[in-house]
């Protein structure tokens, strides 16, 4: 089946990048990188995770959306769907990603 929203014809160059967190500054850096390299926002993908660790996921949330690139959900949008007590990854209890992710 021909799902638009599931396939994409890609001409030219695409990036594709990953775990934003929450990071603003990282993720306004690499969407004017882009648009430095002349990378159009239908051949960018986020690959999920964009609001766990940093100090400013509304910010990265509103940036991306605006963005009109494709977001994949990341496994911190799942568990945060399903309501989970954390993300899943499976961090040691006394690591500081589990202390993180707990916040």
């Amino acid at each position: 089946m021909n799902d638009p929203t599931r396939n994409a014809n890609v001409t030219g160059p695409l990036l594709v990048f990953g775990g934003p967190y929450s990071n603003l500054e990282a993720t306004e850096a690499i969407l004017q990188e882009a648009r430095r390299r002349a990378i159009t926002p239908s051949n960018i993908v986020c690959t999920g995770d964009l609001v766990v660790y940093c100090a400013d996921p509304q910010g990265v949330v509103d940036l991306l959306r605006s963005s009109g690139i494709r977001i994949i959900t990341g496994n911190c949008e799942e568990s945060l769907a399903a309501q989970a007590a954390d993300c899943g990854c499976g961090f040691a209890e006394d690591s500081a990603c589990a202390v993180l992710s707990q916040q």
